[in-house]
């Protein structure tokens, strides 16, 4: 199949607070975002974890001599891809003749992913090079992921990216964040 280009689909809402009188030099900001990708482009994921009992992942299943495949037309199909493609390992051709069930794990266009969070940013910049001392800032960012999820097809059911047991994300992080502070006198200095 010919890969299509993904669509995306974005929303942000934002404010920020920056004082002139107060703690001039005070930069404070947050943003809503959600975006949802549709056409997004990865290999299919095993909800369930066994590719072999989970019906919604048996449209990526080719079984050899299966009746529903006269001729072993589609597994076949599937079996030319990977032995021709240049990104298969080359023990997967010399193996083909043994080879009774394929999953289809090739890159394709899946239904849809969808990711809403919160970015946080502060900023304080002060000038002491009146004392002798240069600028100095210290400032911190973060992102907050409030939802994330992965539908490969219309008929499967949305995965929660954070809480998937089988792929192992169960308890990621859903923060990310960094932080600085700078100095700039007759140099820079900056640590992250």
């Amino acid at each position: 199949d010919v890969l299509r280009p993904e669509k995306a689909f974005n929303f942000t809402y934002g404010v920020q607070y920056t004082p002139t009188n107060f703690l001039n030099g005070l930069d404070v900001q947050a943003t809503y975002f959600q975006t949802a990708i549709h056409d997004y482009i990865g290999t299919p994921s095993t909800p369930g974890g066994n590719i072999l009992t989970n019906p919604a992942s048996l449209q990526y299943l080719f079984v050899k001599n299966n009746p529903a495949d006269p001729g072993n037309a589609q597994f076949n199909k599937v079996l030319v891809a990977y032995t021709t493609s240049p990104f298969a390992a080359s023990n997967v051709a010399a193996a083909s003749g043994t080879l009774v069930v394929l999953q289809d794990g090739m890159f394709r266009n899946l239904f849809r992913q969808f990711q809403s969070g919160v970015d946080f940013s502060a900023r304080y910049d002060w000038d002491m090079s009146g004392a002798g001392l240069g600028a100095w800032n210290v400032g911190a960012n973060a992102t907050y992921i409030i939802k994330q999820t992965s539908q490969d097809s219309p008929t499967n059911a949305a995965t929660d990216v954070f809480n998937d047991p089988v792929n192992h994300t169960a308890n990621s992080p859903h923060t990310h964040g960094r932080a600085q502070i700078g100095w700039t006198g007759d140099f820079g200095l900056t640590a992250t």
